[in-house]
């Protein structure tokens, strides 16, 4: 499961692709661990050249690579379990959604080479939770404490218990329109099972200083962008349908 993700052209031009880890979701695969390998394709956020799918030179790992066309020199973020979803912000920084495991659902950001600790680490908003459920007993789990190895938080994280989450959904960053009148800069993402849009605000340093409902009613919605007029459309999978939110 998880072997793909999405495409997104980034405000310097590149092409991004995130990858899922490509394993079990009922029982910890040890096979997860190949996220943490940045000669692996499993569980990254790719950056490549969009006309040759080569690696860029400033990539975070480029230099430790054998050439452009290796592995290493495309990832450009790794330690992701399934990153459905993705956007950029007003300031040009990466957001991905991170539909996870047992526990939580994430919205994560970061700069080159960031690292989102996946297997090891799942959920803490501001924090990093060890994943339950054994991934950190592996040999390679045990190698990853003892290494330090340093990871970013998630700067959202909902409890699938406290919060009721199942399946997050990464909308689009608002931006202009009438939209932008209320809310300019700020981050839509659904719920898949619930159905509840949420609407994060974000500050100019990228910090999120509120969650709050946008919508609801939008169960099995996988995918929400700002159009040209400054209207947000969605696609709903179940019913096969593009629909239109408006601002009244």
């Amino acid at each position: 499961s998880h072997a793909g993700g999405a495409l997104a052209f980034g405000p310097d031009g590149a092409l991004y692709i995130s990858t899922g880890d490509g394993t079990s979701f009922n029982f910890a695969d040890p096979r997860s661990v190949s996220v943490q390998d940045i000669n692996s394709l499993s569980g990254k956020i790719l950056r490549v050249d969009p006309e040759t799918g080569l690696g860029l030179a400033d990539n975070p790992f480029a230099d430790q690579a054998d050439s452009l066309s290796s592995n290493a020199a495309k990832v450009y973020q790794l330690g992701l379990r399934n990153p459905f979803s993705m956007a950029f912000d007003t300031n040009g920084n990466l957001l991905i959604t991170e539909t996870g495991w047992n526990s939580y659902e994430e919205i994560n950001s970061g700069g080159p080479g960031a690292n989102f600790g996946w297997p090891y680490y799942e959920g803490g908003e501001g924090e990093n939770i060890i994943t339950p459920g054994g991934y950190i007993d592996l040999p390679e789990g045990q190698e990853f404490l003892a290494n330090g190895v340093e990871t970013e938080p998630a700067i959202i994280a909902l409890n699938h218990t406290a919060d009721g989450i199942n399946a997050v959904i990464m909308g689009d960053v608002i931006r202009g329109g009438d939209l932008g009148l209320l809310y300019e800069g700020d981050i839509l993402f659904n719920d898949l099972g619930q159905g509840i849009v949420r609407r994060a605000s974000v500050n100019a340093d990228g910090e999120v200083t509120e969650v709050s409902v946008f919508t609801t009613g939008a169960r099995y919605v996988v995918d929400m962008q700002q159009g040209p007029d400054g209207e947000m459309y969605y696609v709903n999978l179940a019913f096969g349908e593009i629909g239109q939110w408006l601002v009244v």
